[in-house]
């Protein structure tokens, strides 16, 4: 279970605050570095960091940048070491588009080597960095904003969702094999990987399917098949209890799929994420503030963190 969370907003209000909310709400999905990128006055912005969301934000200042237009990710790292170089979001060598990517991208090798020989220059040794090169080439090519999406999607093997954020001021969203949803509020629009990031803002939500684009330009929402045809996508209304639920779901999900963990308090409950993915071995435990030992004997059945399960 290696996930990243992805989130986009375009509307009224001031967007760095806004996406590091979000982005709190769905740090159970990735957090070993947190970066946003906003649009202001045709200048995209970004910062970037290794560690949470909140520590991120005390040590950047994330919330500052301007601009009501923006993208934000925290990252469970799988290309590439957690350095600030490979965090999120990522932008093309004119520094006008932003991108930000949960899944994998399978062929990013090929793409990568193809457009190094076309003169672009990579900063990280991630696999989603080639999104935002891809979209660069197309785009500058063809002045074809919708086009490049397209083209770009359709290039990508594996599965993926991604958002990016272009210095005019649009927001585009692709799809295939990973989730991707829009949330409709009074005062604009959200793309995210999950319900749970906008929820606390707006209950209506669109779930796109699989091949799905949606497009925000202007005030206008656009939503294609990779082919280009419109597509229509019901609006569905979520329960608020919704968000807890899913939370709770979540973690009954990894303690099935890791056995040894037993249910602990909920401070320590979310740091069951990264016991599964670094394979500690059987008997590890985890404590609270963040800390793994092996106990030196074996335990009664039915404890953890010192106390009953």
């Amino acid at each position: 279970m290696r996930v990243c969370s992805i989130i986009g907003y375009k509307g009224e209000s001031l967007a760095a605050p806004l996406l590091v909310t979000c982005l709190q709400k769905m740090e159970y999905r990735g957090y070993d570095s947190v970066g946003i990128g906003t649009i202001n006055e045709g200048k995209v912005s970004v910062k970037k960091g290794v560690g949470r969301v909140e520590d991120v934000d005390s040590k950047l200042l994330l919330k500052v940048l301007p601009g009501r237009i923006g993208i934000g990710h925290t990252r469970w790292a799988t290309h590439g070491k957690v350095t600030e170089e490979n965090a999120h979001p990522h932008t093309s060598c004119n520094g006008e588009i932003a991108v930000v990517h949960n899944g994998i991208i399978q062929n990013y090798s090929e793409l990568k080597s193809m457009l190094i020989r076309k003169g672009h220059i990579f900063k990280s040794e991630t696999d989603s960095e080639v999104i935002a090169h891809l979209l660069e080439e197309d785009y500058v090519h063809s002045g074809d904003l919708r086009g490049a999406v397209l083209n770009t999607a359709k290039k990508l093997n594996g599965a993926f969702s991604f958002i990016a954020a272009f210095s005019d001021g649009t927001i585009a969203g692709a799809r295939f094999d990973e989730p991707l949803i829009v949330g409709i509020s009074n005062d604009g629009y959200y793309v995210s990987s999950d319900v749970v990031g906008f929820l606390n803002y707006t209950d209506r939500a669109i779930f796109l399917d699989n091949r799905d684009v949606v497009i925000l330009k202007g005030s206008e929402m656009e939503m294609i098949s990779f082919d280009g045809a419109p597509v229509m996508r019901p609006i569905t209304q979520v329960a608020w209890e919704f968000g807890g639920t899913v939370l709770r779901a979540r973690g009954a999900a990894i303690r099935a799929a890791v056995p040894h963990l037993r249910p602990g308090p909920p401070s320590c409950r979310l740091l069951h994420l990264p016991c599964r993915a670094r394979r500690l071995p059987r008997g590890t435990r985890c404590w609270p503030r963040g800390s793994w030992r092996r106990p030196r004997r074996r335990e009664k059945a039915g404890t953890h963190n010192g106390g009953p399960a």
